[in-house]
């Protein structure tokens, strides 16, 4: 039977079946069986440190569905009532954060996926929903929740998930919606929730009650993104900024998680802190299941979890066999090098006390011009795709600081059409299709452009060439962005175009980047020098 395998592993056997229906996922690897059952034990925390393209997401998200499943039969049992009756009694128990919009979009439409072929009857939007960042999106999201009411999972970045639930004193707040939520009346629903889960506690607001009274596990995908903690080479000062001004995942499950007190002055809340804090308020001592993930946490991200009581001491590690391979090893790497504003060579090898070595999120000098820089990146990246000619779609990853609409137009004058990578997670973006003319065109190449920040977590299956234009914030990060292609074994090429820099050094940057992931760069055929 297909899917068996994950089935075995703990999967609802419906959604085993779907995830090799819809998605080709018919047997886990072992990593991802292990993921699996240690979601399904509810006091074990967990670390999933796996390369890029190793399924790490998806199998979270296939086993949080699993699981939301499994809970509300397991509820509507409980009850003696219908689905519907469990669904109105129903809490929010799983919250999943994610560092950017893409990948929350990505991880909702996995799970309304999975659930449409599995169980096409359930309403999908009680089982996942996902909170990100736009007017339009913001509007609709309102409306789902108020038809709808509390998911079982809730997937959004720190900063949207607080706006929604506290921020937003002009519209009804995201507590105040889940408590109104079916079967309407507010102080019914909140009676349903305390007979239901057992959570009449004296003193507790209702809001808090209402939305969190059923947490069960917090999800963290891409952790060191999410809480960007300055890297060992970091100036004093940006340390200090961090400590006084921390973002909003770096205190993302600080103590209110799990119901510690800290011992030091208090500071102004940051928004994640405001929004857990919330949580705090109905989830007692280690009642919360914390799953952190990426390709490329460390020791830093465990220490920094540990010491403010995320999790025990000794979570479950499902850790790289050799930690330091992050990048899929079916990767063909090439950097080309742009001398004098139009000159493009291939990297060269390092002379001695000329290069510096990266140092982890060093933002590159922005000093350069942008329009003329995206001429020279744009240009260099046609001429590779013309070169290479990809069978699969092309990932382009810009500067931080460039407009991927800007960039985009700038692509079109060289003969590339392109979009923004939300194309791929969001279907009312349009498409680009071939020029007017009587005689319609070949199709176009799949060329999807992003930031930096994007290349967290989201799957591009078919991407089997990304061109990275400019110097990466971190050898991290260049991880991360070369590991959209080559997805579970496959082949793929990565290219990347960065500026020399004064006395060549963003070159030795780039050199350093390389020489921490253990890789060698290859020439690029198609380069003369």
């Amino acid at each position: 039977m297909a899917g068996r395998g994950f089935e075995q592993a703990g999967i609802d056997g419906r959604v085993a079946a779907a995830m090799a229906a819809v998605h080709g996922a018919a047997e886990p690897s072992a990593a991802q069986a292990a993921v699996v059952r240690q979601l399904a034990r509810p006091r074990s925390h967990l670390m999933v440190r796996q390369a890029t393209g190793t399924g790490k997401t998806y199998a979270v998200a296939a086993a949080l569905v699993s699981l939301a499943v499994q809970e509300h039969r397991a509820l509507t049992e409980r009850l003696g009532q219908s689905a519907a009756a469990a669904f109105a009694a129903q809490a929010l128990n799983t919250l999943v954060v994610v560092p950017n919009r893409e990948l929350a979009l990505q991880i909702e439409r996995w799970g309304s996926e999975l659930l449409a072929h599995a169980y096409p009857a359930a309403p999908r939007a009680k089982f996942i929903q996902r909170f990100v960042s736009g007017g339009e999106y913001e509007a609709a999201q309102r409306g789902v929740l108020r038809r709808h009411g509390a998911p079982a999972i809730a997937v959004g970045t720190p900063r949207c998930l607080l706006e929604l639930a506290l921020l937003r004193p002009a519209a009804p707040a995201l507590l105040r919606w889940l408590a109104d939520a079916p079967p309407g009346d507010a102080a019914e629903y909140l009676q349903r929730l305390k007979r239901v889960h057992g959570l009449c506690r004296q003193g507790r607001g209702l809001d808090s009650v209402a939305a969190f009274g059923g947490l069960r596990r917090l999800v963290v995908d891409e952790i060191d993104q999410v809480l960007r903690l300055p890297g060992p080479h970091a100036p004093e000062r940006e340390k200090r900024l961090r400590r006084d001004k921390p973002r909003p995942g770096q205190v993302l499950g600080h103590d209110p998680v799990l119901g510690a007190q800290e011992a030091r002055a208090p500071m102004p809340e940051r928004p994640a802190e405001r929004l857990l804090r919330s949580l705090g308020h109905v989830v007692g001592p280690r009642t919360v299941q914390v799953t952190a993930l990426s390709a490329t946490a460390g020791a830093a991200e465990r220490e920094w979890m540990r010491a403010r009581g995320w999790m025990a001491s000794a979570p479950v590690w499902i850790d790289n066999a050799e930690a330091r391979v992050v990048v899929p090893p079916a990767v063909t790497h090439h950097c080309l090098v742009v001398e004098d504003g139009r000159i493009v060579r291939n990297l060269r090898p390092k002379r001695a006390n000329l290069e510096a070595e990266p140092k982890e999120e060093e933002e590159p000098d922005q000093d350069t011009e942008q329009i003329p820089m995206m001429e020279i990146m744009a240009e260099a990246a046609a001429n590779a795709i013309e070169q290479l000619r990809p069978g699969g779609s092309v990932v382009v990853f810009t500067r931080p600081d460039a407009s991927t609409a800007r960039f985009g137009r700038v692509l079109e004058r060289y003969g590339v059409l392109a979009q923004d990578v939300m194309a791929r997670f969001d279907p009312r973006i349009a498409q680009p299709g071939p020029g007017p003319g009587p005689e319609p065109g070949p199709e176009p190449r799949r060329v999807l452009i992003a930031c930096e920040e994007a290349a967290r977590g989201i799957d591009l299956p078919d991407a089997s060439l990304v061109l990275i234009l400019d110097i990466p914030r971190s050898a991290a990060s260049y991880a991360h962005m070369a590991g959209r292609t080559a997805r579970f074994g496959r082949a793929g090429t990565v290219v990347s175009v960065v500026p020399a820099g004064a006395r060549g050094c963003y070159e030795g940057k780039m050199r350093g980047i390389f020489a921490r992931l253990g890789i060698e760069p290859a020439p690029a055929p198609f380069v003369a020098a």
